[in-house]
C-alpha cells in the first residue's frame, strides 16, 4: 500500500485559532507577504475540509505565515495504486 497525504484543514483552524488569529486577519497576512488573495469564506472552506483539490501555492503560503511545516496541514492516508 502507498500512503499518500490529505490535506486536514481542521488543523488550519485549530493553529489559527490558538494563535489568536481571526480569518480576516489571516487572509491579509497571506495577502500581504505572499501578495494571494484570499477570502475568509475560502479560508473557512479549507478549514472545513470542503476543498476538494487543495491549492498548493496557498498551503505553502498559509504555513509560512503561521510558520509550521507543510507537512503539519498533512495527514496520511492509505491508498492503493
Amino acid at each position: 500500500m502507498k500512503m499518500i497525504k490529505k490535506l486536514n484543514g481542521r488543523r488550519i483552524k485549530t493553529l489559527r485559532e490558538k494563535m489568536g488569529i481571526s480569518r480576516a486577519k489571516l487572509s491579509k497576512m497571506i495577502d500581504f507577504k505572499h501578495k494571494l488573495y484570499v477570502t475568509e469564506q475560502c479560508i473557512s472552506m479549507y478549514e472545513q475540509n470542503k476543498i476538494k483539490k487543495p491549492n498548493l501555492y496557498f498551503l505553502i503560503s498559509c504555513s509560512d505565515v503561521l510558520d509550521v511545516d507543510l507537512d503539519f496541514f498533512l495527514e496520511e492516508n492509505q491508498g492503493g495504486l
